[in-house]
C-alpha cells in the first residue's frame, strides 16, 4: 500500500537519527572540576545511549579513560537509566558488562555496579519505579551471565522482605525478576513472596500491574517457563499484540487482529519487564506502536485510521508523544500534522534523543520550562541542561530536588553552583532548604560540597551588603 501523507506546520528530522556526538558548551561558572565531570559524563551517555554491536570495543577504551571521581562514582548510575531508556538494546549491555568484567583494567567498574544493584532503597515512591526496576534488570543481566550467584540474589531478597514494610518493593522487583529461580530453588520462599506481594499491593496505585503477573502465574510456569523468558528478554509474551508490536512483526500483528475477536481499540497495559511503561496506565495499539518505533506496525495502524480513535484520560501519552520515545524520525513524520504537544519536547530530553529535542525547539520555539527541566533530570541529560543554560530563567526547587533523589551529581552541583538557584530557598510546610534534603538524600562528599556553596554564597551577600552600607 502507498502511504501518502500532507505534512504541515514543520519538517521532523531526517529519517535516520544521527549517533554523532552533539557539541557541549559548558558555562564560565562552571570550574575545572565540574567541567571536567561534566564532559566525561556526556561523553559515556552518548556511548551507552547509543551503543551498538560494533561500538562496544570503544565504549570499553572510553570507560578505561575515565578518571574523574565523580563520573566513576556514578557510572553504575549512567549504565542503569541507559538501559531504561533503551530497553531494546538490552543483549548489547549484557555484552558490554561482560567485557567490562572480563577486561582486568575496569573490572572495578563490574563491582561498582554490583554494590550500586545491592544496595537498599527504601520507600520507592511510585515515580521512581523505572528507576529501580532497570537496576533490577541489570541485576538479572549478571545474574544470566555468571557474575552474580543465584544465592546472593535469595539472600538479599529474603533480607530485604525481612523489613516487611520498608524495603517491600525493592524485595517484589526481584520476586517477578527471579521467578523461575526461587520457585525451582525455594518453594517455601517463593510461596511466601506470592502473599507478601498479594497482601502489600493490594491497595497499591499499580495493582493491576501487579496482579497481571501475580493472577497469570500459572501461564507464566508453561512450557518450561517460556512466556516468564518472553518477559525477560522482551518485556511483554512474545506471541502476543505487544509482543508482535515490540518486534515490529506486521505480519503477525494482522493476522491476530483478522483472526480473533481482538480489534483495534484492544488496550495494552504495562509491564515491569518493560519498566518504562509503568509511568503509564494503559496504551492502544498505535501509541504503544509509536512508543516502540515499530515503524512497520504503526503505518498499517495509521493506514487503518488508528489514530483517529480518541484518548481517553487513562492514556496519558498522544501517538507524537510516544514517537519521540521510540526515536523513529519516520513515524514523527507522520504523527506531527495530528498532535502538538508540549509534553514531546520533555520527553525527548528524557529519552535522551538531542537532535529531535534541537529540532522540537528550533522549530516551535517552545519554552525551557521547569516541567521539561524535570524530565530532563530523570535522566540527567547534560546536553539540554547544559546546552540550553542561557535560556533557562531559574531552577525550580523541585528539578534541585529530583536531581537529589536520582542521585544526579553532575546535574545537581551543575544547578546550584549557578546564580540560577537560591541555596536558602526553602519549600513546603516544614520550611525547608535544599540543606534538609541532602541530609535525607546524598552523600557526605556532596553535604559538604553544597555547605561550602552556602558559605561562598552567604559570604558573597554580606560583602554586598557591607558595599551597600559604605556607599
Amino acid at each position: 500500500m502507498n502511504l501518502n501523507v500532507n505534512l504541515v506546520i514543520f519538517s521532523a528530522p531526517k529519517k535516520y537519527i544521527s549517533r554523532d556526538i552533539r557539541m557541549l558548551t559548558i558555562p564560565n561558572f562552571c570550574d575545572k572540576e565540574l567541567t571536567d565531570d561534566l564532559l566525561e559524563t556526556y561523553e559515556i551517555q552518548n556511548a551507552l545511549y547509543n551503543i551498538t554491536e560494533e561500538s562496544i570495543s570503544s565504549i570499553i577504551s572510553l570507560l578505561s579513560r575515565c578518571h574523574s571521581p565523580n563520573t566513576i562514582n556514578h557510572l553504575p548510575l549512567l549504565f542503569s537509566q541507559a538501559l531504561l531508556y533503551r530497553r531494546h538494546n538490552a543483549k548489547l549491555f549484557s555484552s558490554l558488562l561482560l567485557q567490562i568484567y572480563e577486561n582486568p583494567s575496569i573490572r572495578w567498574i563490574f563491582f561498582n555496579i554490583k554494590t550500586f544493584i545491592f544496595s537498599k532503597k527504601s520507600f520507592i515512591e511510585p515515580i521512581l519505579f523505572p528507576y529501580e526496576i532497570s537496576r533490577i534488570h541489570i541485576l538479572r543481566l549478571c545474574y544470566d551471565l555468571g557474575l552474580i550467584e543465584l544465592k546472593e540474589v535469595i539472600q538479599f531478597c529474603q533480607t530485604l522482605k525481612s523489613f516487611k514494610r520498608e524495603y517491600r518493593f525493592q524485595a517484589i522487583f526481584i520476586y517477578f525478576w527471579f521467578l523461575q529461580e526461587i520457585y525451582e530453588n525455594d518453594t517455601q520462599f517463593a510461596q511466601s513472596m506470592f502473599y507478601f506481594t498479594l497482601h502489600k499491593t493490594k491497595k497499591h496505585l499499580l495493582k493491576h500491574v501487579f496482579e497481571l503477573i501475580l493472577n497469570n502465574l500459572r501461564e507464566i510456569k508453561e512450557n518450561k517457563w517460556k512466556k516468564f523468558h518472553d518477559l525477560l528478554n522482551f518485556g511483554y509474551f512474545e506471541e502476543s499484540l505487544a509482543g508482535f508490536i515490540l518486534k515490529d512483526n506486521c505480519d503477525s500483528l494482522q493476522a491476530l487482529l483478522s483472526s480473533s475477536n481482538i480489534n483495534f481499540n484492544e488496550i495494552l497495559f504495562p509491564s515491569f519487564f518493560y519498566p518504562f511503561t509503568v509511568q503509564y496506565n494503559q496504551f492502544n495499539l498505535s501509541v504503544f506502536s509509536a512508543f516502540c518505533g515499530s515503524v512497520k506496525c504503526f503505518k498499517f495502524l495509521y493506514l487503518n485510521n488508528m489514530n483517529n480513535i480518541p484518548l481517553n484520560k487513562y492514556f496519558e501519552l498522544n501517538e507524537i508523544e510516544a514517537a519521540v520515545c521510540g526515536g523513529n524520525a519516520e513515524i514523527l513524520h507522520l504523527c506531527q500534522q495530528n498532535h502538538q504537544n508540549s509534553k514531546a519536547l520533555g520527553l525527548a530530553a528524557e529519552f535522551h534523543y538531542n537532535e529531535i529535542f534541537d529540532w522540537i525547539h528550533e522549530s516551535t520555539n517552545e519554552e525551557i520550562s521547569s516541567k521539561v527541566l524535570d524530565m530532563a533530570v530523570k535522566s540527567n541529560n547534560i546536553y539540554v541542561l547544559v546546552n540550553y543554560f542561557d535560556l533557562i530563567p531559574v531552577w525550580d526547587f523541585e528539578t534541585v530536588r529530583q536531581s537529589l533523589m536520582l542521585d544526579s551529581s553532575a546535574v545537581f552541583r551543575f544547578m546550584v553552583s549557578s546564580k540560577k538557584f537560591n541555596v536558602f530557598h526553602t519549600v513546603n510546610s516544614f520550611g525547608w532548604n535544599i540543606f534538609q534534603f541532602m541530609n535525607i538524600y546524598k552523600s557526605e562528599e556532596e553535604k559538604i560540597f553544597v555547605s561550602k556553596l552556602a558559605e561562598k554564597v552567604a559570604n558573597d551577600s554580606i560583602d554586598k551588603i557591607n558595599e551597600i552600607t559604605k556607599s
